[in-house]
């Protein structure tokens, strides 16, 4: 786990979230999609819009990943929880 995964880790745990390592890990997923989309591939919606904008749309998200107002709901598997059948 890297020195800033740790410290997103640590402070998600202080909160009293449930899965705090997953948690983190989405946040930073989200991140670096974004990172790699403007910088990388160079996606023209990401790479023209300013650094405002981007914070206001994914702040929030990143808000609900990091402190969820209510349970999340059970995952089920993707045929409806038919498995095997």
């Amino acid at each position: 786990m890297s020195s800033q995964e740790r410290l997103l880790v640590d402070a998600i745990a202080s909160r009293a979230v449930d899965d705090p390592t997953l948690r983190a890990g989405i946040v930073s997923s989200m991140l670096v999609g974004l990172v790699v989309g403007r910088g990388v591939v160079g996606v023209p919606t990401l790479a023209g819009a300013d650094r405002e904008t981007l914070v206001a749309l994914v702040g929030p998200a990143v808000q609900a990943v990091l402190t969820p107002s209510a349970p999340a709901p059970a995952a089920t598997a993707p045929d409806g929880g038919r498995t095997g059948r």
